[in-house]
This record gives structure tokens, C-alpha cells and sequence, in this order.
């Protein structure tokens, strides 16, 4: 359990005053002079502690500050954040971008596995994904495209953007991963892969019936000279 400042405080204050104890029955061999030159040292340190607490406190509100700071850009990013344990794929954090996207309350989302919202199809390709992760540096940052699904059931790409994070064993047994969705990107795609292929399609019946009309051009052209003939008879 931590210890609190007052309690700190207390602890410190009674350490001061057995220390002043026992430095008491020196005061008595002083002269008077050296009596008030150590008087003065006091008031003097007393007030250095004073603007070393004054500090220490504007130190600790600007952590606070930079902590709120970071706290909403966290929670506020554009993309999903999310801490995961390597081996059971359970959610350890996520920022509220994450939760949003998976359509889930904060409460009921950490604590659960991330492969419960991996498309069956792309389990085999994200726990690779995780194994890269865990061979590598942390500080190398890898990519993977899969299928991902809501609490809802609703359907969606995600672009996962990941790298391990070593505990104090030096091994990796966390990750960090950045969740995009790319849904709309990956539908532009396949729209332009069925617009390629139609052109092909058309591209192929245009030559087919090209073909067509020369390969019957000759048969035509000699039925035509046959009807003129008979017409003439």
C-alpha cells in the first residue's frame, strides 16, 4: 500500500526532532554570536525549503496539466489505441476512439480478448501477427490488414499498426497496437478492381464481336453475289 504525503511529513518530522535531541546539549558550549550566526543559518535554510516546497508544488500541478493533456489526446485520437497481453490476446487498455469503434462499453471491453473481434477468417493471420510482434524489437513498428467485427456483429477492415513492449524481464509479453478502420478504403478498392474488370469484360466482347462480323463478312458477301446471279437467271 502507498505512502502518504502525511505520512511522509510525519515520519520526516519526527526523524528532525530526534536529530535535534541529540545535537541540543551541543548548543550550550556556543558563544552568543555563534548562537545567532546559527539562527540566521536556520531562517535561512528554513526559507530555502520554503521556495523548494513552492517548487515541488508548481512541479507537481504542471504533471498533473501534462497528464490531463496526454489523457485527452489519448482518449481523443482518430484511431483506436490498444494494450494487449501477447499470450491470451486480453484488452489490458483502450482509449475511448477503440471503444467506439467496437461499439462497446470501456468497462465491458477491457478484460476481454481482441480475437473476439477478429473475423474468423483472419484468427490464423493476427495471431501470426502477434508472434511477429513478439520476435521482434519494440521499436520496430509492423503492419496487418484483417477482418474485425463489433459487439454488434458489424463487419469492418481494420489497418493494425503494432509493436511489443518489453517488461522488466526484457521479454515482450505486451503489445501496443494502433486500430484504423479502412473500411471505406478497402470497398473504394474492390470497386475499382469490379471497374477494371468490366472494362476487360467489354474489352473482350468488343473484340469478340469484331471478330464475329469479319469471320460472317465473307460468307455474306458471297450468299449477296449468289442472290444477283439468281435474280438474273
Amino acid at each position: 500500500m502507498p505512502v502518504s504525503n502525511t505520512d511522509q511529513f510525519a515520519d520526516l518530522r519526527m526523524r528532525a526532532e530526534q536529530i535535534a535531541q541529540e545535537r541540543r546539549l551541543e548548543l550550550g558550549e556556543l558563544s552568543p554570536d555563534e548562537v545567532e550566526n546559527l539562527m540566521h543559518e536556520l531562517h535561512v535554510h528554513q526559507i530555502e525549503l520554503e521556495l523548494q516546497n513552492q517548487e515541488l508544488r508548481q512541479a507537481q500541478q504542471d504533471l498533473v496539466v501534462s497528464r490531463r493533456r496526454y489523457a485527452d489526446l489519448y482518449h481523443t485520437a482518430p484511431v483506436g489505441y490498444f494494450t494487449l497481453n501477447i499470450t491470451s490476446t486480453v484488452i489490458m487498455e483502450v482509449n475511448h476512439t477503440g471503444v467506439v469503434m467496437l461499439d462497446a462499453e470501456n468497462g465491458h471491453l477491457v478484460g476481454q480478448p481482441f480475437t473476439d473481434f477478429v473475423m474468423p477468417n483472419a484468427q490464423d493471420s493476427f495471431y501470426l501477427y502477434l508472434r511477429s510482434l513478439a520476435k521482434h524489437s519494440p521499436s520496430v513498428l509492423q503492419s496487418c490488414e484483417i477482418g474485425m467485427t463489433t459487439t454488434q456483429d458489424i463487419e469492418f477492415y481494420a489497418n493494425l499498426e503494432g509493436a511489443g513492449v518489453e517488461n522488466s524481464a526484457s521479454s515482450t509479453d505486451q503489445c501496443r497496437l494502433i486500430v484504423s478502420d479502412i473500411t471505406a478504403r478497402r470497398q473504394a478498392e474492390e470497386h475499382q478492381r469490379d471497374l477494371v474488370f468490366e472494362k476487360e469484360r467489354v474489352k473482350i466482347l468488343q473484340r469478340f464481336i469484331g471478330d464475329a462480323s469479319h469471320d460472317l463478312k465473307t460468307p455474306l458477301t458471297t450468299m449477296k453475289v449468289s442472290l444477283a446471279v439468281l435474280r438474273k437467271s
